[in-house]
């Protein structure tokens, strides 16, 4: 069986995701090391799909090399738009070019590597196996690409609490979160290997707060990109989802419509605001994620085909009594220093680096292109 997560995305299946074909990839790329210029030249090559095979990589600098089996992939769809709101109005930019990468440690299924190759020439990563997890950061100063071990404790915030609990779901019968998850189908029955991968397009939205961590988009929008590519991992080997971006929005000034303080208003917020304001933005999902220090995450459960709905709020600043509040929305508070992907999503994306197992059920045994 697989573990009760995602509860909030239990009706994706053959309903809100766009079925993925399984399509065989044609190379593999293999390079020795993880240098930077090694690795940023090969990922200029390879196209989503495509496998890159590293010989020896030091997940945490002092400790033996490992073997490392990665696929490129998306992150961002190809129609995503990132929506800035500044002082001269809302501007729309695309995503930027860069390439992602996810896969294992060789010989360990469990675990699972993040590698992005970023459009400005800096590397990020995130890596868990063998019970470590370690963030992986690209230096200028020598090539190399730097492992740096990390308590998880250490990131999650003491604080962080999923708030589910003292949300009215609202949704009459449905008991979607204590219906147990079956195992996935397999292919030709094999264990391990899903048959189908499905696709969950994402909408973000944030307020200025999140913004003044960085004070600059680019790095703003290359976080989104490094987190989701990390929790794409995590669905994608326990519900077979992969998550992609397909909308961004981003306020650089402190003239955002957010009031409420606490998360649990905040979705109030969120969902009155885009139940009025952005029907018209493609997605399976909405997510919200704060600057706010409000230490908490909410969603609403098994509401992904579901319309909006009607509930009431109370004890908020700026929304009140019934209203169409409800949807297909979280919202995670608290940001500053987190970075913990939840395998529970129905509390939002709160970050704890966890463990999944790769599928492989679109490698094949192609021609070998060696990069050294």
């Amino acid at each position: 069986m697989l573990p009760k997560v995602a509860s909030a995305f239990a009706l994706l299946i053959g309903c809100s995701l766009l079925a993925v074909p399984v399509v065989a990839q044609p190379s593999i790329h293999q390079i020795n090391e993880l240098e930077i210029d090694a690795l940023a030249s090969v990922a200029s090559d390879l196209e989503v799909g495509e496998r890159l095979l590293v010989e020896q990589a030091r997940l945490i600098d002092g400790e033996e090399p490992v073997a490392l089996d990665l696929v490129r992939f998306e992150v961002f769809t190809e129609d995503a738009e990132i929506h800035i709101h500044g002082e001269d109005g809302e501007t729309i930019e695309s995503p930027p070019n860069n390439a992602y990468f996810k896969g294992e440690v060789v010989g360990d299924d469990e675990s699972l590597i993040t590698l992005s190759v970023q459009e400005n020439g800096e590397i990020f990563g995130l890596a868990s196996y063998d019970g470590k997890i370690s963030i992986l950061e690209g230096s200028s100063a020598d090539g190399i690409l730097h492992g740096y071990r990390v308590d998880p404790n250490s990131l999650r915030g003491t604080s962080f609490e999923c708030g589910n609990e003292q949300l009215d779901q609202g949704l009459g019968d449905l008991g979607l979160d204590e219906a147990p998850l079956t195992d996935a189908p397999t292919a030709g029955g094999t264990p391990g290997v899903l048959a189908v991968n499905n696709t969950a397009r994402v909408a973000i939205e944030t307020d200025f707060e999140f913004y003044t961590i960085w004070n600059n988009t680019t790095n703003l929008v290359n976080y989104v990109g490094n987190l989701f590519a990390y929790m794409s991992g995590l669905y994608e080997g326990q519900i077979n989802v992969n998550l992609v971006v397909s909308y961004l929005s981003i306020y650089t000034t402190s003239a955002d419509p957010w009031v409420e303080t606490s998360a649990l208003c905040g979705l109030y917020e969120f969902g009155r605001y885009w139940n009025q304001n952005r029907t018209g933005v493609s997605r399976t999902i909405a997510h919200f994620l704060s600057g706010k220090g409000s230490g908490a995450g909410f969603a609403w459960i098994g509401v992904l085909c579901r319309a909006p709905f009607n509930t009431t709020a109370s004890g908020c600043i700026g929304v009140s009594g019934t209203g169409s509040y409800g949807g297909d929305y979280g919202f995670t508070g608290g940001l500053r220093g987190n970075f913990n992907p939840s395998n529970r999503p129905s509390c939002g994306t709160s970050m704890v680096p966890a463990t999944r197992s790769v599928t492989t059920s679109t490698r094949r045994t192609p021609t070998v292109i060696t990069t050294s």
